[in-house]
């Protein structure tokens, strides 16, 4: 492995990009990295001296040493005084080295973030060999060799298979030619936009006092994730020495360490699922531990076995008391420092301010400024509905009163989640990337006698920064040549018109894939307007997730003017549940059970689709959506049938629509019945399509009502009390109307057999 390399910087953000590898070498710096170091503890005020000033000493050095310290202000104004030359922060998260690190990311503007702990002394060239496998636009980050500095001596009892327990590299790393799973936060290199994606390391989850937790293998399951193409290296000869204190050469610290990784392991279980979060230890105490074990056993009969013999029994305690952990930490949780974090900050634990009418506008955070709020006919704004936004990357959803003619900048701010990070989508994709995975995507929008609402919808799409293949319009059952007429005017040259005069959105879906032969569909409706970039974060996910065969985004309130709109945005709108992180649905990985869409798996009025993958399942379910007495659920159902055909299924809130909410209080109460109606339709259709998955449902009946009957009592937006209750009765009517409706639905599709498609 060489020193000088060529850093690719396809994955920088805005203005961090610099010539690809280059850096400022010629000026002793590399301004395509910077290292955080995160501390807490005044005993370490040397260490971690040292370890900042050995950073800094690297040839070439970083563009950026911050180092963060964890809510002590005294060891802050020390190491400001000690560490000029370096950027000394405090920890704006709660107490843990995990929002630690993150509070030191934040303030990183290089294409490449490498953590150090304060105890880990960097050696020469270790810079560069870390950055090295990075070369390679398919690594997705690196971690480099972590040695064990003992206060004295090795405890000769010690297996060295068990340096992890002193955060060390343990011998048989690097040797397997299995991938690796994760690398360690003491010594890791990571790519500044993926990281930020997946919105860095856990703020409640890692070490907090003397509760370990494997943040580290979190964030690199959640990375490799969000982008199943890229891998993690290792890079022996980045060398930090991690200086152990004194405590950690007894054996009492070796048990209870072991007792907590496994304790933490397990708790990792149920955030990324059990064969995710113990995969790399299960092949290592079937490959590994069990080899040492005999190898040290055998070499006790030998002259001076004693050493082999206790080194033995060090594997066999070591590995009993992990897995005693591992069995407690499956029925007890452990103590949280703080609440949970929420995925949707649009989802607040207070009520809503969000009163009719309310003024729909964005916060941008990279140029904030105060928003103005014009003059309305009639009633005046009560509220605005601001989309906060990191450029083009969608942050959280806040409301807020009116109470001037503008809102403060200040105000916004404050009303902002506490943890809130930047970055949430990956919007820059890798030219290797690009060149290896090329889409053709074709647009299609269904309509049905909304010929204004088309001309809003096509001139969004028309508008996209990166311009669609191919742009195609379903009339569905026209009543008259209104919708034609637009089409085929001089505005839309190229739009290609269709129509389908069976009634109903499936009908319409159904058309187009017969008539398309492009690789992906994006499908949006005439009640819609696409963001300038949704087509272009559809394509980067679909590059980043080439075996996908959805990718959904968000849809966003294009007004909220009267009061069934408001109230449909306090139930949670179309984004309900969804929030603004990224999330990739893997069937072999997700914990979430297929047949219960609770968080759904997407939104069928903003997606793309692999036209392939809606052939396996027979294309779209034409006795469920609109138009239909089911009158829902045929993308749930969709999104069900692809997870259990085995495909990938991507969410990715870069992907932005603005949805224009039914303003009559009847048609609110029409579409709040239809979703009624649609939960019980989408059960019955999986049964329809797969007679055996009855079966499956059976066992998961007392779930799937809990699940429900918890959704009906506290509506996923706001308090119960914010949503009318005339909106929840209907929910419940149509729940209790779903059975013939959707048998009405299927016997009129039934008998259309030249267009009905069962799959």
């Amino acid at each position: 492995m060489t020193a000088t390399v060529n850093i690719p910087n396809d994955f920088a953000e805005g203005t961090a990009a610099q010539c690809p590898g280059l850096g400022n070498e010629a000026a002793g710096e590399r301004n395509d990295a910077s290292v955080v170091i995160p501390c807490h503890d005044m005993s370490r005020l040397d260490m971690t001296t040292a370890a900042a000033r050995a950073a800094l000493l690297q040839v070439p050095k970083p563009a950026q040493v911050v180092v963060v310290v964890d809510h002590n202000q005294p060891l802050l104004e020390l190491l400001q005084d000690r560490l000029s030359d370096c950027l000394v922060v405090p920890n704006r998260y709660e107490r843990g080295a995990s929002g630690t690190r993150n509070s030191g990311a934040e303030h990183c503007a290089t294409p490449i973030i490498i953590f150090l702990d304060d105890d880990a002394i960097p050696t020469d060239g270790w810079l560069s060999n870390i950055l090295s496998p990075l070369g390679d636009p398919e690594c997705i980050g690196v971690g480099g060799h972590i040695s064990a500095a003992w206060p004295t001596r090795e405890p000769s009892w010690f297996p060295p298979e068990f340096a992890w327990v002193v955060s060390a590299t343990y011998p048989d790393l690097g040797k397997s030619t299995v991938p690796l799973r994760n690398v360690w936060s003491s010594n890791m290199a990571v790519r500044a936009s993926l990281f930020r994606a997946v919105d860095g390391f856990r703020n409640n989850f890692g070490k907090q006092g003397a509760i370990n937790r494997p943040e580290d293998t979190d964030l690199c399951i959640r990375m490799s994730r969000a982008a199943p193409h890229l891998k993690w290296s290792y890079a022996p000869n980045a060398v930090v020495h991690h200086h152990l204190s004194s405590d950690r050469s007894t054996f009492r610290y070796f048990i209870g360490r072991c007792f907590n990784e496994g304790r933490g392991k397990a708790e990792l279980s149920r955030l990324v699922g059990a064969a995710a979060a113990l995969s790399s230890e299960r092949r290592y105490v079937r490959e590994v531990l069990s080899r040492s074990t005999v190898s040290y056993l055998a070499g006790s009969f030998r002259r001076g076995g004693l050493v082999s013999l206790r080194k033995a029994a060090a594997v066999v305690v070591g590995s009993g008391a992990a897995a005693l952990g591992a069995g407690l930490g499956a029925v007890i949780t452990l103590p949280r420092t703080s609440a949970p974090e929420r995925s949707d900050h649009s989802t607040p634990d207070h009520p809503s301010p969000l009163s009719a009418p309310a003024y729909v506008c964005t916060f941008d955070l990279s140029h904030p400024n105060d928003i103005p709020v014009p003059v309305r006919a009639g009633v005046p704004y009560a509220s605005i509905w601001a989309l906060v936004r990191d450029g083009a990357l969608p942050m959280c959803a806040v409301s807020l009163p009116v109470t001037a003619s503008t809102v403060t900048t200040q105000s916004v701010l404050a009303a902002l989640p506490d943890d809130l990070s930047r970055g949430r989508a990956l919007l820059t994709v890798s030219q290797s990337l690009l060149a290896a995975n090329p889409t053709t995507i074709t647009v299609v929008v269904c309509t049905r006698k909304n010929p204004e609402g088309l001309r809003r919808c096509l001139l969004s799409v028309l508008a996209q920064s990166r311009h669609a293949d191919e742009i195609l319009v379903i009339d569905n059952s026209p009543a008259d040549p209104a919708t034609r007429e637009l089409v085929c005017s001089a505005a839309f040259e190229g739009v290609r018109y269709s129509a389908e005069h069976v009634p109903g959105l499936s009908n319409a879906r159904n058309r187009a894939l017969s008539e398309v032969h492009n690789r992906y569909v994006a499908w949006i409706d005439d009640d819609e307007t696409a963001d300038q970039d949704w087509l272009q974060a559809i394509e980067n996910a679909l590059r980043l997730h080439p075996d996908a065969a959805v990718v959904s985004g968000v849809m966003l309130p294009a007004e909220l003017e009267t009061e069934a709109q408001v109230a449909f945005e306090r139930y949670g709108g179309h984004n309900k549940y969804l929030g603004f992180a990224k999330r990739v649905s893997d069937p072999t990985q997700m914990e979430q059970n297929p047949l219960s869409p609770l968080p759904p798996f997407g939104v069928g009025g903003n997606m793309a689709t692999l036209v392939r993958a809606l052939e396996d399942v027979g294309g779209f379910a034409t006795y469920l959506g609109a138009g239909t007495a089911a009158g829902a659920s045929e993308d749930t159902l969709l999104f069900s049938q692809l997870l259990l055909l085995g495909y990938t299924l991507v969410y990715e809130p870069a992907a932005i629509t603005w949805h224009t909410h039914r303003a009559s209080a009847k048609a609110a109460y029409e579409q709040f019945y239809a979703y009624g109606v649609g939960l019980v339709s989408y059960y019955l259709a999986l049964v329809v399509w797969r007679p055996r998955l009855l079966a499956r449902l059976i066992p998961l009946a007392p779930k799937l009502l809990s699940t429900y009957v918890r959704q009906f009592r506290s509506l996923p937006g706001a308090p119960i009390a914010e949503v009318p209750s005339t909106l929840r009765r209907a929910k419940l009517k149509g729940v209790a109307n779903g059975l013939p409706a959707f048998i009405a639905a299927y016997y009129i599709a039934k008998k259309r057999t030249g267009l009905w498609r069962s799959s």
